[in-house]
């Protein structure tokens, strides 16, 4: 996929050492900005797990145990303070 000329690598082809296989949860409910962040992450080497909203999140927080959050403060429902 691409956005505005920037194409995504695809996950774990840039991977960098000490990266490779840390699963980060990415939860924002703006698409545009989900695909950067997530693009972003992917290309640093991690493993990446996106959610729209806060109940996706939990849910994924369930299923694929990340090891680490980033939660956009302000999405409908629940948000990234809940």
């Amino acid at each position: 996929a691409s956005v505005a000329g920037y194409t995504a690598a695809a996950d774990g082809q840039a991977a960098r050492a000490g990266v490779g296989g840390v699963r980060v949860l990415l939860a924002e409910d703006d698409e545009l900005e989900r695909f950067v962040y997530a693009s972003l992450l992917r290309h640093a080497g991690y493993t990446v797990v996106e959610a729209s909203d806060g109940a996706e999140a939990l849910a994924q927080v369930r299923a694929q145990a990340p090891d680490v959050a980033v939660l956009d403060l302000s999405m409908p429902g629940l948000d990234g303070f809940q």
